[in-house]
């Protein structure tokens, strides 16, 4: 079922957090845009087209338009996911849907835009993460999975062949691609077993190894506007106690801030999201609580504490809209809220 909300009549609905009283900027909400029913673990958005895809733990995925509207569901048979990634294989190719479960007992599988499974990949000693993104340029995504254990870290390309493996990190809570070094391609970074975080080169080469200043459990790549040196990788920590740390550093490994959100009750991060196009990063722990911070201060923008549990976030963004959607997967709905002002 579709709930539509008119601005200003949702009050109760939405929140907002003040920004660091230094930053100078005015508070901003929340304001929940709609809401689409249904038991809805996973989340992602199509940067291309807008579309968003909501998974839920059965292989059921549903399309919906940038206005809350469902367009057509997908059935993904033996998927059992909780999570949702989508690929592109192809220059002008419609996406691939890559579902799977933390540490889950099932092979990984891959499925086209219609719900046919075009390969599988083992499960290994568990999956702890799974990225999709372009690392040797040649317009198609590789698979990339992160590993519980030993297993370490595989990528896979569109054909379900592995391109290379790592044994160098163990544990891999947390996978991603981004720019990170000078030489014009995507970068692999991971989590480990001892905290750090690990830069991979295109082939699989270890480039670097950074020290967050704590112990790093999930990573997101903010795109520099500049030289990839400057680019800033955002880190969730393990958390201590009832508060979670958010810190930032460099490509190089300089830091360049430090958060420590409000006390919550469960307060390991779940989630985070990048906003396309915005300097903002949405944050998500298993107490239900969101957070929207500025990624060149940290400062925290924006949150929500009305949702019992948050299993994914995403941002969707469309030509032509003003602001992106932050779409928020609770498990018994998708709900979409725009940061205002």
């Amino acid at each position: 079922m579709l709930r539509f909300f008119v601005a200003g009549a949702i009050a109760l609905l939405s929140l907002s957090a003040t920004t660091p009283a230094d930053t100078g900027r005015p508070p901003k909400t929340l304001d929940l845009v709609w809401s689409s029913g249904g038991p809805w673990t996973g989340i992602a958005a199509d940067d291309a087209t807008g579309r968003i895809f909501a998974l839920d733990p059965h292989g059921s995925c549903v399309e919906i338009d940038f206005d809350g509207k469902t367009v057509r569901t997908i059935r993904l048979p033996g998927a059992g996911g909780t999570k949702l990634r989508l690929a592109k294989f192809g220059p002008g190719q419609d996406v691939a849907f890559v579902p799977f479960r933390v540490w889950g007992n099932r092979d990984l599988s891959v499925y086209d835009s219609a719900g046919k499974e075009l390969w599988t990949h083992p499960t290994g000693a568990g999956i702890d993460d799974v990225w999709a993104g372009d690392l040797d340029g040649n317009g198609e995504d590789e698979v990339i999975v992160g590993y519980n254990g030993k297993t370490g870290v595989h990528v896979v390309d569109k054909a379900g062949k592995i391109r290379w493996t790592s044994t160098a990190v163990g544990d891999v809570w947390s996978v991603c691609a981004g720019h990170v070094s000078d030489d014009g391609r995507l970068q692999l970074v991971t989590s480990a077993y001892d905290g750090k975080v690990h830069v991979f080169g295109r082939d699989g080469t270890p480039r670097e190894i950074l020290d967050p200043g704590c112990w790093s459990q999930m990573n997101r790549i903010v795109e520099p506007s500049a030289s990839p040196r400057q680019a800033t990788i955002v880190v969730a920590c393990h958390p201590s106690g009832r508060n979670a740390t958010i810190n930032a550093i460099t490509g190089d490994g300089a830091k360049r801030w430090s958060l420590t959100l409000p006390g919550d009750a469960e307060p390991e991060v779940e989630t985070a999201s990048l906003a396309p196009g915005r300097p903002w990063i949405a944050i998500g722990n298993g107490s239900g609580s969101t957070y929207v911070l500025d990624t060149g201060s940290g400062a925290i923008l924006a949150s929500l504490s009305d949702q019992e549990y948050v299993s994914e976030l995403a941002w969707a963004a469309k030509a032509g809209n003003p602001s992106p959607l932050l779409l928020v997967a609770t498990g018994r709905e998708v709900n979409a809220y725009r940061m205002n002002p």
